[in-house]
């Protein structure tokens, strides 16, 4: 798979998403992992990916998402994400399109 610059794992049962699949030199740009039963999500690996839909899953807690700084367009809406710490998003520059809804989340700012 070292050549593939969008996937769509969308509606299958996958619990775990882990670098261990691909190849080092990844080339991933898009991905949906939409509808699944995810609750860690480690893509920092994927150091070209700018749109992740990770919708309709069940990750609890943003300290379960480790993303590249590549990011810039991430849904992780209908979760179950209880608390969000808005400082999270901050380190992703290039991130312009966040869609959060039906979590139940908190939203909290650091001082």
């Amino acid at each position: 798979m070292k050549y593939i610059e969008s996937l769509d794992l969308s509606n299958n049962c996958i619990e775990k998403f882990n670098k261990s699949l691909f190849n080092p030199h990844i080339t991933l740009v898009t991905l949906n992992l939409s509808h699944n039963n995810i609750a860690l999500l480690d893509l920092k690996f994927c150091y070209l990916l700018q749109t992740l839909n990770a919708s309709n899953n069940n990750i609890q807690s943003m300290d379960c998402v480790d993303l590249p700084l590549s990011i810039n367009k991430l849904n992780l809406s209908n979760n179950k994400i209880a608390r969000i710490n808005f400082d999270f998003f901050m380190r992703f520059s290039n991130l312009f399109n966040i869609d959060i809804q039906n979590n139940k989340a908190r939203i909290t700012f650091s001082n």
